[in-house]
């Protein structure tokens, strides 16, 4: 590529640095010429020479000589670099400020001394050519060099020394050059995050041993490898490094550029890191601290490092001294943190451009330059010597701390971070264990390394666990002890925050009632407001009616609702009003004053028959106000929504729009929820204070940074979109909703598959698809997280990205949907599937888990909101093996959890504390939900002295009853009977009171039977022991049992879920010690038999108990069971059929060589001690089917039913569906069904539009724009034709017929009538009156609507003999553009389509233009497009020739202007020579008497018969027509049926 030089350039800065030469300040007032001499030297980096002339001229000429005079530019170079100069000999500068430019090629055969000698000449010329401007540092090698200083001495010129003028007068950047210096500074960053952190990340990680120097070389390796992703974007040859790279750790810190990197290995403790990139010339730098394990003590220190650099960047501004920004950074350590004053660095930055320090303009105290807009300093903040407490080694016991950027100064502004590498603890810290774990630091070695194993790193502390992946026995005890304090504290600040919020209530806004008019002459002055008619005042949405012929306004808020029917020839319109009550179980409106009367409902009647002089039935009135309200309701109520859905919407700040080119930006993203119904792509910009999303179609969105609560970035790991997600903190309104949750995103890979096609694992096209999709992956990504870091840069921390971590996540269901939830730093998400979920973990009180049981699969989680006004969310079917994972997660984030076996009712609990949450936690708070927690005490007092008295028996189920037990009365009941110490005299306690209290005495127990778990027994105040399930409420007399895995309807029932039968029972099975007291009248005699268990339904045998005997015998009396009837209880009547067994049992086994001996009752003096086991036990004390049945059908009437029975559900799926087929016959065969005969109409429905660019609304000027599938269904049975025909067409048209009335000259039928559909004539009538007229015409166009009519309703139609025309019933199967018509037509003698279409114009000349014109067009395929235009009405067919398509077109256009009629034998009838031959014989039969009279007043004077005969058949037609109509009777009342009490004649309804 050729080098040209820039002229622009080079003219614009020479002109800002003669001009700031001509202002003479400094040295500059001294100076009378400069001169710039650069040589040969690979070794210098940096000098104020090169960077001069890579200012001026954008390169570096090596052995070149610039000499700035007053009057001219002289250069001294090569001859290829005189070329390169050449363009500058134009001067560019209109004003002069700039000398002309003077090229002087070098000459090697007189060593230059020509050309020194016109150089010293015009220096000499300048001003006063004594003082030369020199760079004084600035001394190159070689004899090119060696000559040009030789040739200076002899001259003796005074040398000034203008280094730091010209780094003052280049230190501010131009636009070019801050881009430049930008992506320079986006280098940095991104070598530093995405190589350098992941390298030591993962050397600390592995635990591997890597020396300082190995990793710069390696970061040098990357900047000179050109393959690298990292200089993407990026002219790679004009990549360079400002220095080498330099690492240090292991407490030996230098806190300067100029150090070498050493080769000891990396340390985990403080690793400081330096690096900076220079692009196209212009230098960047980066420095970050990354901390290994460290001490609170060095995090906070850290953190107020990180708060020093802002506040430095902060005062860093544009006309600021540097100096001054030194001192208040100093000033502020000493406030803050004088223990670091002498430790931290000496400046705090320099400024840097093309060389990388500028040693004149440094952040110190002897700096008084001001800084400049566009100049860019390296701010860097360190200190050194710190000593950390805890380390595990000597080298980690010194620690250093360096925190650098690069940053731009700006005019009016803080100063703007370039490199936008994150820098807070969190992002530069790796926690390899916990610091709580002081067992563990006990058992290590100071001098051993760290365990792999105890790596866990995290850069979010508080939301990732930092130790996921040890193995610690102690976890769960220290999980349950850190559980426990968070419940104390927990509640403790629940209770706080509720007291304190009791005295922040908001006050509600009460809206106030709509007003329909403030005053009575704002009354509308209408015509129906002053006839006492329903008027609707659409302005001030009012309805006025007429109440007590009084009109009153209702504004459409009272309205309820209204509705309107039609009852006989009456139409009722009801309208209900809001009042209080109306609106039971929802947001009932306020009333001002509830105890008013209130209108509930008013309902009017008006007739629908219209009387003599009416133009319009007084129906009309009610039902165009029925329509009218609707509408005005249906406005009202979407208005209100949407205030509804705006009133709680806070106001958002403007957007402040960032004209600037480098403004962070994704393009082709798409937004959720969508802004309109279509999905559109559009591009995502970051301003000043906030986001601008713009669609394709201009649509934008507006988001401020200061309201997104959670910014969350997605990668496409495992995922099929890439997403950035904004949790709001306040919804904002777009699409007509409110939004809180707003998503950018874009889509990766194929989301479907297609199955059809071949799959092979070798596949060219899968393989290169595969490393595509790949390749796409990695660039989104990586754009989507450079973009974050701009944004992050952009807004100097404020809005920060989060990603979730995806090995954290559990699946769940927060919607419909399973899903994959992912825990982030600050919430818990999920993203990809819509509508998100999003739970902030700083809002969440508690996490309760409900299910929580080992025969359950999944279990459910609910989260508890500290705002206990808000909603609680819940996540279902998790699975149960996440449980600890999800606990441990809960732990680590400090969160409190509990978990119990049952669903709750969360909208009772969380009413009942808001409605009193000092009762609430007085009362233990949430320890309710705590298992491990206290005892809960049950509300009902009588339960408590149900305990107490039970405590006091000696047969009392204990074991049952302990759990409910409060501590005080177990402390009293075990100070009961302490014996009172001798010596001590005092009074004896009396109770205040002393109550009598009815209970059940025990019979017996069976030991082995608990009750299930959230069941307790309390004694009802009749005596009747009840059980209560705790946490439903629900009470049952039977005692409960768990039945486990049994079957529900075979097993067996155990005695005590009986009570009758458990209680008789053990009353007869006793031995006696727990006789009945002689008092109580519902004991029973222990000498009646009593019913056991036995181990068989089938083997039963009655036994009698033997007469009482010593309690310490060994006798022993079993008894089978009998069936016992349930009301038996209450007479105590047992019976028994069979004699008793008695049998004797040892209790001492006899030895093998004595013979065995039966003891007597005398000579056996203890009791026996008998062992039962829990089968033993079942097998006496459960029931089986048959035994409960007999026992109960004493009292219970049964009956038998009929199950079937299958082997497989298969058998049983065929057998359901077999029966469901033969009901559905029979129910087919035998349902009823309407009257024989009955027959309805179906009509389908039309939508008409006008077409645009025409006037009216007649047939010709609308089409159809389409065709519902919805019909409509007429039953004719009792209605007129006109009454069908306004129903066909209302109903298929929406529109009316009309009709058109001519007399005709003659007396039997004198009028006609004509039906006109969108002013098109369809049938005409003739009658005596214009209702007879109109019936028939009504009939001839239903027979031309619906043919099928004639034939299917020939009782209505009355239809007549068709004479000697045609049959066209063929025709009624043809469609109007069925291909075939025109051939049929001409084989049938019937007129071709396009005389039909001419005919139709010509009766309807109303229509207005009917002029036709055609047009013809070959097209493809030999094919021809024929084109007929009437009016504005276009339609276009494709046809062989023009004959063919001007049938078809006629067709076509047929149907457009007749879209109702489907068939062409009713255009036949309306147009066909059936309806010529009609008007033609009507017209013959009008002027057949008249021609019978003129012929025979010609002939001859005598009477014509033929006039005579001709007169008196019409007079018979006449006839026969009068009697068709005669009337059948007369109406007469029925007797005791008066008139109506209302008086109508005065109101119009």
């Amino acid at each position: 590529m050729s080098m040209k030089v820039d002229k622009d350039a080079f003219y614009r800065r020479a002109k800002q640095l003669y001009s700031t030469w001509k202002e003479k300040e400094g040295d500059w007032g001294k100076l009378d010429a400069f001169v710039c001499a650069v040589g040969v030297d690979e070794e210098i980096v940096y000098s104020k020479s090169t960077a001069l002339q890579a200012w001026l001229l954008g390169y570096e000429l090596t052995d070149t000589v610039i000499v700035l005079t007053d009057d001219s530019i002289l250069f001294l170079a090569s001859k290829k670099k005189i070329e390169f100069l050449r363009p500058l000999e134009s001067n560019l500068d209109s004003s002069k400020t700039v000398p002309d430019i003077k090229l002087l090629t070098r000459d090697k055969e007189d060593k230059d001394k020509k050309n020194f000698g016109r150089i010293m000449e015009a220096i000499k010329g300048s001003k006063g050519g004594k003082n030369l401007g020199v760079f004084a540092k600035d001394k190159f090698p070689g004899a090119f060099m060696d000559l040009w200083r030789e040739s200076l001495k002899k001259e003796s010129f005074e040398q000034l020394d203008l280094t730091s003028g010209f780094g003052y007068l280049m230190a501010p950047k131009e636009e070019t050059e801050i881009s430049i210096v930008k992506k320079a500074a986006g280098l940095s960053s991104d070598i530093f995050s995405k190589y350098l952190k992941e390298q030591i990340m993962d050397i600390i990680d592995g635990d591997k041993k890597k020396s300082h120097s190995k990793l710069c070389k390696d970061i040098e390796e990357q900047i000179a490898n050109k393959e690298s992703k990292l200089l993407a974007n990026v002219d790679k040859s004009a990549v360079d490094m400002c220095y080498p790279p330099i690492i240090q750790s292991g407490g030996n810190y230098k806190l300067k550029f100029s150090v070498v990197s050493d080769k000891e290995n990396l340390h985990f403790g403080a690793i400081v890191c330096s690096l900076g990139v220079r692009y196209k010339s212009y230098c960047s730098n980066i420095v970050r601290t990354m901390l290994v394990d460290p001490s609170q003590e060095v995090q906070d220190l850290y953190t107020y490092l990180v708060s020093l650099e802002d506040l430095i960047i902060a005062k860093l501004q544009a006309g600021t001294k540097l100096s001054a920004v030194y001192q208040a950074a100093i000033e502020n350590v000493k406030k803050e943190r004088p223990d670091i004053a002498d430790k931290i660095n000496k400046n705090f930055g320099f400024a840097m451009g093309i060389e990388f320090r500028e040693g004149s303009l440094v952040i110190g105290p002897n700096c008084d330059l001001k800084a400049k807009k566009g100049m860019v300093f390296n701010v860097n903040v360190g200190v050194t010597g710190i000593a950390q407490k805890g380390a595990k080694d000597s080298k980690g016991k010194n620690v250093a701390l360096f925190i650098g950027d690069t940053v731009e100064v700006r005019e009016g502004d803080v100063g703007q971070l370039l490199t936008g590498s994150k820098k807070k603890v969190k992002n530069i810290a790796i926690f390899l264990k916990d610091d709580d774990s002081d067992d563990e630091k006990e058992n290590q070695d100071n001098n051993m390394d760290m365990e792999p194993m105890n790596y866990g790193r995290s850069s979010r502390r508080g939301a990732v666990l930092d130790n996921k992946l040890r193995t610690d026995s102690t976890t769960e005890q220290k999980r349950k002890l850190h559980q426990k304090e968070l419940l104390a504290k927990m509640n403790a600040d629940a209770l706080q925050r509720l007291k304190e919020g009791k005295k922040d209530d908001e006050k509600v806004k009460v809206r106030k009632a709509p007003v329909s008019y403030k005053t009575p002459g704002l009354l509308p002055k209408e015509a129906e407001v002053k006839e006492l008619k329903i008027y609707v005042d659409k302005k001030y949405e009012t309805i006025i009616m007429p109440i007590f012929g009084v009109p009153v306004p209702f504004h459409i808020a009272t309205i309820k609702n209204i509705s309107s029917s039609v009852e006989g020839d009456y139409t009722y319109l009801r309208i209900n009003f809001f009042h209080p009550g109306a609106s039971i179980g929802r947001d009932e409106p306020r009333y001002s004053n509830p105890e008013a009367t209130f209108l509930k409902e008013v309902t009017y009647r008006s007739t629908n028959i219209k009387e003599p002089g009416e133009l319009t039935a007084p129906s009309l009135n009610l039902n165009t106000a029925f329509r009218l309200i609707k509408d005005i309701q249906k406005k009202y109520k979407t208005r209100e929504a949407e205030e509804k859905e705006k009133s709680d919407l806070v106001e958002q700040d403007n957007l402040h729009v960032s004209s600037a080119k480098g403004n962070p930006k994704l393009k082709d993203l798409y937004i959720r929820p969508n802004i309109v119904q279509k999905r559109l792509s559009g591009v995502l910009e970051a301003h000043t204070n906030g986001f601008r999303y713009t669609s394709i179609r201009g649509d934008k969105v507006d988001i401020l940074y200061n309201n997104i609560k959670h910014a969350l970035f997605q990668p496409c790991d495992g995922e099929m979109i890439i997403l950035l997600h904004f949790h709001l903190k306040n919804p904002i309104m777009f699409g007509k909703k409110k939004q809180q949750d707003v998503q950018f995103y874009t889509e990766v890979g194929e989301i479907t598959t297609d199955l059809g096609k071949h799959q092979h694992m070798h596949d060219r096209d899968d393989l290169a698809a595969e490393q595509a999709e790949r390749e796409l992956r990695h660039k989104l990504k990586q754009g989507f997280k450079g973009f974050c870091e701009k944004v992050e840069g952009v807004t100097k921390g404020i809005l920060e990205f989060d990603s979730p971590f995806r090995d954290l996540g559990f699946n769940g269901v927060p919607h419909r949907e399973t899903v994959l939830l992912q825990p982030t730093s600050s919430c818990l998400v999920n993203l990809t599937s819509w509508p998100p979920f999003a739970i902030t973990l700083e809002d969440v009180e508690l996490v309760h888990f409900e299910r929580v049981q080992l025969s359950l699969k999944n279990f459910d989680m609910v989260f508890i909101f500290k705002d206990y006004a808000k909603k609680i969310s819940m996540v279902t079917a998790i699975p149960m093996t996440m449980l600890d994972h999800v606990k441990e997660w809960l732990n680590s984030c400090d969160i409190k959890y509990t978990e119990g076996v049952q669903s709750l009712n969360w909208g009772k609990i969380m009413k009942t504390i808001v409605d009193d949450p000092e009762g609430f936690f007085d009362s233990g708070g949430w320890n309710f939900l705590d298992p491990e927690s206290d005892g809960e005490e049950d509300d009902d007092d009588d339960s408590d002295e149900d305990e107490t008295f039970n405590m006091s028996g000696d047969d009392d189920d204990s074991g049952e009853e302990s759990d409910s037990l409060a501590e005080d009365e177990v402390d009293q009941m075990l100070e009961e009977d302490v014996p009172k110490p001798s010596g001590e005299d005092k009074e004896d306690i009396e109770p205040q009171e002393k109550l009598k209290k009815l209970v059940l005495e025990e019979r017996g127990q069976n030991v082995f039977e608990v009750l299930p778990l959230g069941w307790v027994s309390v004694t009802h105040n009749s005596g009747i022991p009840l059980y209560l399930h705790r946490d439903t409420r629900v009470v049952s007399t039977s005692r409960p049992y768990d039945l486990g895995n049994g079957s529900v309807r075979k097993h067996n029932i155990p005695i005590s879920a009986i009570p009758c039968y458990s209680y008789k029972y053990y009353t007869k099975l006793g031995d006696g010690s727990n006789q009945p007291p002689p008092h109580n009248p519902s004991s029973t005699s222990t000498e009646q038999p009593v019913p056991t268990v036995g181990s068989d339904c089938s083997a039963q045998s009655a036994t009698t108990p033997a007469a009482p005997s010593c309690p310490y015998s060994t006798n022993t009396t079993v008894f089978t069971r009998e069936n016992v009837s349930p009301d038996s209880t209450t007479d105590g009547a047992l019976t028994s059929n069979a004699s008793p067994t008695t049998t004797t049992i040892t209790s001492t086994p006899p030895a093998p060589d004595q013979p065995v001996s039966v003891p007597t009752v005398d000579t056996n003096i203890f009791p026996r001690a008998q062992i039962e086991t829990i089968e033993e036990t079942l097998k006496k004390t459960e029931l089986c089917p048959e035994e409960v049945t007999k026992y109960c059908e004493k009292i219970f009437v049964f009956k038998e039913l009929e199950v079937a029975k299958f082997k497989t559900w298969k058998e049983r799926r065929a057998y359901y569906k077999q029966s469901q087929k033969k009901k559905l016959e029979k129910e087919l065969t035998n349902r009823p069904t309407l009257p024989e005969g009955t027959k309805i109409i179906t009509i389908p429905s039309l939508e008409l539009s006008t077409i645009p660019g025409t006037d009216g609304d007649s047939a010709i000027n609308q089409k159809v724009v389409k065709k519902t599938k919805k019909k409509w269904i007429i039953n004719p049975v009792g209605k007129s034709m006109v009454c069908l025909l306004h129903e066909y067409v209302q109903q298929s048209l929406k529109m009316q017929p009309y009709y058109t009335f001519t007399e005709l000259d003659n007396a039997a039928t004198p009028y006609a009538a004509t039906v006109r559909i969108n002013k098109i004539e369809y049938g005409r009538g003739t009658g005596s009156s214009k209702k007879i007229a109109k019936s028939e015409a009504a009939r001839r166009t239903l027979e031309m609507l619906i043919p099928e009519i004639k034939d299917k309703l020939p009782c209505m139609t009355g239809t007549e003999a068709e004479g000697d025309g045609p049959d066209l019933s063929f025709f009624d199967d043809i469609r109007v553009e069925d291909p075939r018509v025109a051939d049929l037509c001409n084989r049938t003698s019937e007129p071709a389509p396009y005389q039909i279409l001419v005919t139709c114009l010509q009766r309807n000349y109303g229509l207005g233009d009917t002029h036709i014109t055609q047009e013809l067009k070959a097209v493809r395929n030999g094919k021809n497009e024929y084109t007929m235009q009437v009016s504005k009405r276009e339609v276009s067919v494709i046809c062989k020739n023009k004959k063919d398509g001007k049938q078809l077109a006629a067709q076509k256009l047929l149907q457009q202007l007749h879209p109702h009629i489907t068939s062409w034998g009713s255009l036949l009838r309306m147009y066909g020579n059936r309806s010529i031959r009609k008007l033609k014989l009507k017209k013959d039969k009008e002027t057949e008497v008249t021609g019978l009279q003129t012929r025979s007043s010609q002939s001859s004077v005598a009477p014509s018969l033929a006039i005579l005969d001709k007169l008196r058949e019409e007079m018979r037609n006449l006839r026969e027509i009068k009697n068709s109509i005669a009337p059948i009777g007369k109406f007469v009342a029925p007797v005791g049926v008066g008139q109506t009490g209302l008086n109508t004649d005065h109101v119009d309804l």
